[in-house]
């Protein structure tokens, strides 16, 4: 039996945190401004779908597929085949529109309703670090903004804070491949206690940052934007020292990373 599930949805970004190899990094994600229409034909019954995902050479139709076949696979179900159509009104990070994409199949192969939405994002964050190799946490925030249209902190498998609502206005200006590189995390250029100090600094404005949010919406933002300045400003120096003469640092100073399948992103932010 075939399905069409068309939506139109806003595509969350990670505002705060980035994967890095051998930590569970918290994470903070908003919807953003861009706009994503999805088209997915889908095919019940069928074993189409490969049991890996291929991200040398990314196609993010099959790799959608593949995945929603996977955990239906691990859970029991009968396999799928289909298609997937994405068209954008911007250029959003490839793993934002992945994890909007296959968690609306599921949502719509499963039933999953707003009161199973937490038990989803808990049940599939360990199968999303076991295939993906990303973080689990880092799947899971962008999801949990999705779902609930909120900012969402995530850390681990289960560890998930919803705040309040606050829109992030993202615009892309770098991109660059990795080549040689692993672009699911970054091995942390420096030693350990300046990496110790990172993530000081990194809960630290998390906690800033919810607190702000909590007390006054997106409008109290405003007040913390040196601090937040402060801390993207560090990450993009670490992703560039990770990725060596490939990239310009003076390009991307005051802009986010985002670890993106085969390439790093860097997108200015600011708050709607």
């Amino acid at each position: 039996m075939n399905r069409v599930l068309r939506k139109r949805v806003s595509i969350p970004f990670t505002i705060i945190g980035i994967p890095i190899k051998g930590f569970y990094t918290p994470f903070v994600s908003a919807p953003s401004n861009i706009s994503c229409t999805f088209i997915a034909r889908i095919e019940r019954g069928s074993k189409s779908y490969e049991r890996t995902l291929d991200y040398k050479h990314l196609d993010i139709s099959a790799n959608i597929i593949n995945y929603v076949g996977m955990v239906l696979d691990e859970l029991g179900y009968e396999g799928i085949g289909g298609e997937v159509n994405v068209s954008c009104d911007r250029d959003p990070p490839t793993i934002s529109v992945f994890s909007v994409a296959t968690i609306e199949i599921i949502k719509e192969l499963l039933g999953i309703t707003a009161r199973d939405y937490l038990w989803a994002l808990k049940n599939m964050a360990p199968f999303d670090e076991k295939v993906l190799g990303f973080d689990p946490g880092y799947i899971e925030s962008l999801r949990c903004s999705h779902l609930f249209n909120s900012v969402c902190v995530v850390k681990g498998h289960n560890e998930i804070v919803r705040l309040g609502s606050a829109r992030v206005f993202i615009e892309k200006v770098k991109e660059v491949l990795c080549k040689d590189r692993e672009c699911n995390s970054l091995e942390y250029p420096y030693d350990s206690y300046t990496l110790s100090l990172f993530y000081k600094l990194l809960t630290h404005v998390i906690g800033l940052f919810a607190q702000t949010v909590n007390a006054n919406g997106e409008t109290g933002l405003d007040k913390i934007s040196k601090v937040l300045g402060l801390y993207i400003a560090w990450e993009s120096k670490a992703v560039k020292d990770y990725l060596g003469d490939e990239l310009v640092y003076s390009e991307v100073s005051e802009a986010k990373p985002v670890m993106d399948y085969t390439k790093v992103g860097f997108y200015r932010i600011k708050f709607m």
